[in-house]
């Protein structure tokens, strides 16, 4: 699940709240099982996974799930859905996934189970893995993963309890109704069993979700957008004070009153979108940096519209002309990738830039050698720069924490969008219209 290694970590001194804030019963439900189920939402780019993170990562998660265990054995399961996925299989974006990800982690933590399913596997899967011509990515199908799963809710001489985290359930591929409607059934199941299990999701507020929750929730159990007013200051105060101190083209006098007027305004149009702030932090930092005075910083900031689709359409109307033609075509790049990811290693972005046939073939040839490879480690420096000098912090590159070992160093980076929703933005057709 390499999605989790692309989640920025929190601003420093954020989201402490989810420990102490007693509204929204998070740590309650942790500790005491109100319901089976608890469901943060958000607005898009709100920092929904970010926050995920944050709570699987920290170790006070792993101290209130011991205090519902008590005695018995508990384990901590999280699992990321992204349609941005930088996997070759559909791994991360459909329900399969997660229930390999799932019945691999019982298996493991509960090696007692395996009798549960040994003939399952043995009768079924075993077989099916022995009849393909060996490019079966898993032996295991959707069905037979998911009689696994029924078949362990059924057993009573393993004990112990599960928290699952399941990040971007709205990033699932398929029918949610569907998917989801089998993951509340097989809980209840496992409800009844002496392995009981808890989930916490996280998604944008759709409809289709919302009804299949319906029966354990009323409403969501937190939703994001509304906590997170004071973590989006601190962070544009520890960014924005600095660069507005810094700046030569600011007196000193002004500093502050100035700096604490970007802040208030800021905050005040963000709608606690974390995706916004950022896109319109780095834009101010650009123009403390060009040494603007005050007077253009404001009709800058004033420029920046609230909304994340109308500040993409701002920034994007705001590339100058001469770079226009180009960054369109960085946008189709990317979103013709292969799977509909949006997301392609920095070097087939490169040959996709000056080759496009071959890119589209797949067929990225270099010749190796120390003077070539120097030579390619030269112009994917210079691509990196140009993309960050003409796209205006929409495309971002990012290093493949998991790549395979056997791969070069030429093709451990990526290049994909800042966020889903700019993708989703760029697929509007009246915008497909102005970028084709």
């Amino acid at each position: 699940n390499p999605r989790e290694a692309t989640i920025p970590s929190p601003h420093e001194d954020t989201f402490g709240w989810i420990w102490t804030e007693k509204k929204h019963n998070f740590v309650d439900w942790l500790e005491k099982s109100l319901n089976d189920v608890y469901w943060i939402t958000g607005r898009p780019g709100s920092g929904k996974s970010t926050l995920m993170k944050y709570i699987v990562k920290d170790e006070r998660t792993q101290k209130c799930i011991a205090t519902e265990a008590g005695v018995l054995a508990h384990k901590l399961l999280c699992y990321y859905f992204y349609d941005m996925s930088e996997l070759s299989t559909q791994q991360e974006r459909n329900l399969d996934g997660l229930l390999h990800y799932i019945l691999y982690q019982l298996l493991s933590s509960f090696p007692n189970l395996q009798k549960e399913i040994s003939k399952l596997f043995t009768q079924q899967v075993l077989p099916r893995c022995c009849s393909t011509s060996g490019n079966l990515i898993s032996p295991w199908s959707l069905e037979h993963l998911k009689d696994a799963l029924m078949k362990i809710s059924e057993q009573k001489y393993v004990h112990g309890r599960i928290c699952l985290f399941v990040d971007g359930f709205d990033e699932c591929q398929g029918d949610r109704s569907q998917t989801l409607g089998f993951v509340l059934s097989w809980l209840a199941k496992m409800q009844a069993s002496e392995l009981k299990i808890k989930i916490c999701i996280a998604s944008r507020y759709i409809h289709d979700i919302m009804e299949r929750l319906k029966p354990s929730l009323q409403r969501p159990s937190l939703e994001l957008h509304e906590w997170t007013r004071d973590d989006i200051q601190k962070y544009i105060q520890d960014h924005l004070n600095d660069a507005v101190r810094r700046s030569i083209s600011l007196s000193s006098k002004s500093h502050r009153i100035f700096g604490d007027q970007l802040v208030s305004n800021i905050v005040g149009n963000a709608e606690g979108v974390f995706i916004w702030v950022k896109l319109v932090v780095a834009d101010l930092e650009s123009g403390l940096e060009e040494c603007q005075e005050e007077s253009q910083l404001q009709s800058r900031l004033k420029a920046l519209p609230p909304g994340l689709e109308n500040l993409y359409e701002h920034i994007i109307s705001e590339i100058p002309v001469k770079d226009l033609h180009a960054v369109y075509k960085y946008f189709r790049l990317l979103l013709r990738a292969p799977g509909d990811k949006c997301t392609l290693t920095l070097l087939q972005f490169l040959v996709a830039v000056q080759q496009p046939e071959e890119a589209i073939t797949c067929e990225v040839k270099y010749h190796s050698g120390a003077d070539h490879d120097e030579f390619l480690f030269q112009k994917l420096e210079l691509m990196r720069d140009h993309l960050k000098r003409r796209c205006r912090n929409l495309i971002k590159i990012r290093n493949r924490k998991y790549a395979s070992r056997r791969w070069d160093p030429l093709r451990r980076e990526n290049v994909t969008f800042i966020h889903v929703t700019l993708k989703e933005f760029l697929k509007k057709t009246e915008v497909q219209r102005r970028i084709r």
